[in-house]
């Protein structure tokens, strides 16, 4: 579905490829959406007993971050109204980016040995962040929506867009962490 949603002719022909298939799969779904997830929820099971640290005092890059979700929100609404998929779901991994991105900024598991409260609001942001995804991911995978509820300890509210920027509050308790997304290998796909 990813796949094919990322291909779609919205305005001109389109074909499938095999290699094509595989390197989103592995490098958008998985490397960028699958490990945003993974490492936000890992890591708070690991330094913060599987639950949503305390948000603290959130600086200028936490804010902005917060403020990407809400436009990615926007973003992806506007262009699921407008029937323009393919648009929509770039929004969504452009969010799952971004949020690698402040992930490796704040540096949690360096902050973890050092300044804790700078550690779990990091994580917080990002915990709110993977919210927002959950909710923008399940129009398009809604098995995968699914499943990263699950991991947040979301129950069905996350399916009501209007929610998708609520936050989740300090002292949730989150799932387990589990793989969202398989990677894909052309020797199992086609074996000799």
């Amino acid at each position: 579905r990813y796949y094919l949603t990322t291909v779609a002719p919205e305005g001109a022909r389109t074909a499938f490829d095999i290699d094509d298939f595989m390197a989103r799969n592995n490098g958008e779904l998985l490397n960028t959406f699958g490990n945003f997830f993974n490492r936000t929820v890992t890591f708070a099971h690991k330094y913060f007993d599987g639950r949503v640290p305390s948000r603290g005092e959130r600086n200028a890059l936490d804010d902005e971050q917060l403020r990407r979700c809400r436009e990615a929100m926007e973003r992806t609404g506007a262009e699921l109204e407008a029937c323009r998929f393919k648009a929509a779901l770039a929004e969504v991994i452009a969010l799952a980016r971004a949020g690698n991105v402040y992930f490796d900024a704040t540096k949690p598991f360096q902050t973890r040995k050092t300044d804790m409260e700078a550690c779990g609001r990091a994580i917080n942001a990002c915990l709110q962040t993977a919210r927002t995804l959950t909710t923008l991911i399940a129009p398009f995978l809604p098995a995968t929506g699914e499943k990263c509820a699950t991991m947040l300890g979301l129950g069905a509210e996350y399916l009501k867009w209007p929610s998708a920027t609520a936050e989740i509050s300090s002292g949730h308790q989150l799932g387990e962490a589990i793989i969202l997304v398989r990677k894909l290998d052309a020797k199992e796909l086609f074996p000799e």
